[in-house]
């Protein structure tokens, strides 16, 4: 028993007694400390915002719905001369579109 060891006292010290010694020895204690006090929020310091453009997904769909201002959601609710006209107010000709029907 080292001078830093204490005795496992409780299930969460039983979590942390890795070496299954019955003793909790000072790196046992920091992890269960820093487990115990964590913060797992993250600040908008946390975030990289070169990072989100690598991750993101990008379709050409989505080009067309960002001009229009129209959610997917939106999209798939509307029928087809609905889809239509909202193209037409956001300046885009649907006839001129090959891809109307991959929506």
């Amino acid at each position: 028993m080292g001078f830093f060891d204490d005795e496992v006292e409780n299930s969460l010290d039983e979590m942390f007694d890795f070496n299954h010694d019955d003793l909790i020895d000072p790196g046992e204690r920091a992890m269960q400390l820093d487990f115990i006090f964590r913060d797992d929020t993250k600040s908008d310091e946390d975030y990289d915002d070169d990072d989100e453009e690598e991750y993101s997904f990008h379709s050409p769909v989505d080009d067309f719905l960002l001009q229009t201002g129209v959610t997917r959601e939106e999209w798939s609710l509307m029928d087809e001369v609905q889809q239509k006209e909202v193209l037409e107010e956001a300046g885009i000709d649907p006839d001129e579109l090959d891809d109307f029907d991959d929506f």
